[in-house]
């Protein structure tokens, strides 16, 4: 068995100071990241801006065990015998959700289609993990997962795959997760997620071209004004999702969430923040993840570096964020005229670039799959190398 090797580096990263995001903020603080998780790296604000491999944020899935033909609906009656034999097995970490009150609203809502829901906790990580069994309309997949990969981590998805089988175990059909996930169809929602360290959410322009013309935004902002979440308006035929937030101020609202609190952030006081782009429901297997349709470069991200512009008046650095919400030429259109050379100066000084998807994706996606447990590297074709062939003549 091989034994992975986790190397970290330390990098200094903007921060976030207690009185705000001040733009001339000074220094950093070092923050210990794994090696094999950096995919790019800037120089931003006198300290570092890193780019992280993409992770799978949040998988749903749901399966009707529509490969078991005639065993069927024996198999669904031994999958409730096997959650009572659990539940006085493991009480402290799957939990009978249905019966006791977990004070959350997102999951009283999800129990709405459910007439059994169980919560299995990875203590390690504190990572929940949502089971629901048993659909009040027909038309419901018999089971119903909802899990966070990136969150578990490796051995948390090791954990996960033990009790399914727990879950599924029966005489007559081995079902485990691997086999389940070669299903095509059960796949009801994946959040794929870029972490962005080093960088405020407020601080970041970002464009989605669609045919040709970029998409309305949407943004949540605090009481001061900054921006910490913004969503592309997607369009109306266009059920997925793509947006970015500040992930320091998400892990601080949920920390007492029963369901989503218990984290804390890795990266200290740096700033951090995360791109998400959530697909509802795909065609694709589990088991063909590696293969998934980069969504990354529909998307373009600079971010603004107000180290750039030190030494000038401040109205410069107000000027930029205006530009972030409104485009750099409606900002203009508010400078005088005889100033506005001088102001379009520092935005172009200023504006850095820190998008690049399919390097982002070519470097991330397939060792991230590969360390959850979720693809096995023989799988993988090796590129072909072209070799020109000389002729004479």
């Amino acid at each position: 068995m091989a034994i992975a090797i986790n190397l970290k580096t330390k990098v200094t990263l903007p921060f976030c100071t207690k009185a705000g995001n001040s733009p001339y903020n000074k220094g950093g603080c070092e923050a210990k990241i794994a090696k094999d998780k950096i995919v790019d790296i800037y120089d931003y604000r006198e300290a570092k801006l890193v780019i992280l491999r993409p992770v799978i944020d949040k998988l749903i899935f749901a399966y009707n065990f529509q490969d078991c033909g005639s065993a069927k609906t024996d198999i669904k009656d031994v999958v409730l015998k096997n959650i009572e034999k659990i539940l006085k097995e493991i009480p402290g970490k799957f939990k009978n959700a249905t019966k006791h009150n977990v004070g959350n609203n997102r999951f009283n809502e999800l129990r709405k289609n459910y007439k059994e829901n169980f919560v299995l906790v990875h203590k390690p990580t504190g990572s929940k993990i949502i089971i629901q069994v048993t659909p009040c309309r027909k038309t419901g997949a018999f089971l119903r997962c909802e899990l966070n990969p990136a969150r578990l981590g490796p051995e948390g998805i090791i954990f996960f795959k033990a009790f399914f089988e727990l879950l599924t175990s029966n005489k007559w059909l081995p079902i485990t997760f691997d086999t389940m996930a070669k299903r095509e169809k059960i796949i009801k929602r994946i959040d794929v997620a870029v972490d962005m360290l080093g960088v405020d959410a407020s601080d970041l322009e970002g464009r989605y071209v669609f045919k040709g013309k970029q998409l309305k935004k949407k943004p949540i902002q605090n009481p001061t004004g900054r921006v910490e979440t913004m969503y592309f308006q997607m369009p109306e035929n266009d059920k997925n999702q793509a947006y970015w937030y500040n992930k320091t101020v998400q892990i601080k609202e949920t920390a007492q969430d029963p369901l989503d609190g218990g984290q804390k952030s890795p990266y200290g006081d740096a700033l951090y923040t995360r791109f998400e782009y959530r697909i509802e429901e795909t065609d694709k297997p589990i088991a063909n993840l590696h293969s998934f349709l980069n969504h990354l470069p529909k998307v373009h991200f600079r971010a603004v570096d107000y180290s750039k512009i030190k030494g000038k008046d401040f109205t410069h650095a107000l000027f930029l964020r205006y530009a972030l919400s409104r485009t750099r030429g409606k900002a203009l259109e508010l400078v005088p005229e005889h100033l506005r050379a001088e102001y379009a100066d520092s935005y172009d000084e200023a504006i850095v670039d820190i998008w690049r998807p399919e390097e982002i994706w070519e470097k991330g996606w397939h060792p991230e799959l590969i360390s959850l447990g979720l693809l096995d590297p023989k799988k993988l074709k090796k590129k072909k190398v072209k070799t020109k062939v000389k002729t004479s003549g």
